[in-house]
């Protein structure tokens, strides 16, 4: 990391010191629905939530500002690649959770984490997504991963690509993981696409709501559960008891012989 990097990352960790836990939600907060998590802060100054951002081993490299408008921004000269937020919990709470669940915004994993019940990431943009997702994936190898998408409808009607999607299947390929991609009830994204976006959307903006987000990221999940049980190896204590049954019985026909066997008649 350069210098400048450096320099701003005990800044912002240095600012942190004085950082407060949000406990009542901010102008921001109420807009999309959510409450406030572990991790959220606050410098008591205003209503802008203070996200920090670290990277896989723990260090505070930059800090998100969501002020009340909705307008966020990072630390000035930071370093933000493959940094991420944990959302409603920190590595530890990561470590514990059954899966990695990434994806964008604050206000999407908050809404994702509130349907898995347990401690999310936000990578902040899909850009940061296979970043992240790769860092992750590294220190925690055994874990499945699963890359909550934006949509973004109204990117690919102006310049023919759909970053959303786009970064979160690059994201999920890249460690082995799933995409899962909010689907809206019909026309609603069509007529008004900038409304209609994420999985926040999905719960707050959609007919079909808190049930539309639970009912997809639920089905998800079960799915990879299956997919992945499906190809699991038999357990070992069968194979066992196959191998100990074909020794007592003899090969089974179109068996080799075994080779000493072979080797006697040449």
């Amino acid at each position: 990391m350069t210098a400048t990097y450096a320099e701003t990352a005990r800044r912002v960790q240095m600012r942190a010191t004085g950082y407060k836990q949000i406990t009542e939600p901010t102008p921001y907060m109420a807009g999309k629905g959510i409450t406030p998590t572990i991790g959220a802060m606050t410098d008591g100054k205003d209503g802008s939530i203070h996200l920090p951002a670290i990277d896989a081993q723990g260090q505070h490299w930059t800090t998100q500002y969501i002020h009340e408008d909705g307008t966020k921004r990072f630390a000035k000269d930071s370093h933000k690649e493959g940094c991420f937020h944990v959302v409603n919990g920190t590595l530890a709470d990561l470590e514990k959770a059954p899966r990695l669940v990434i994806g964008e915004g604050y206000s999407t994993m908050t809404t994702i984490a509130r349907v898995v019940d347990h401690a999310t990431v936000a990578g902040f943009d899909a850009g940061n997504l296979p970043a992240v997702a790769k860092a992750l994936h590294e220190r925690f190898p055994d874990k499945p991963v699963f890359i909550m998408a934006d949509d973004d409808l109204r990117v690919q009607q102006k310049h023919g690509h759909n970053p959303g999607r786009d970064k979160a299947n690059e994201a999920a390929e890249a460690v082995g993981g799933k995409a899962v991609h909010p689907i809206f009830a019909p026309g609603e994204q069509a007529a008004d696409p900038k409304r209609f976006t994420d999985f926040n959307d999905l719960e707050q903006n959609s007919s079909l709501g808190r049930a539309g987000v639970e009912r997809q990221v639920k089905a998800a999940l079960q799915t990879a559960q299956q997919t992945s049980q499906q190809t699991l190896p038999p357990p070992k204590h069968r194979l066992d008891e196959e191998t100990e049954h074909q020794r007592r019985s003899g090969p089974a026909i179109g068996n080799e012989q075994p080779a000493q066997r072979r080797n006697a008649r040449l």
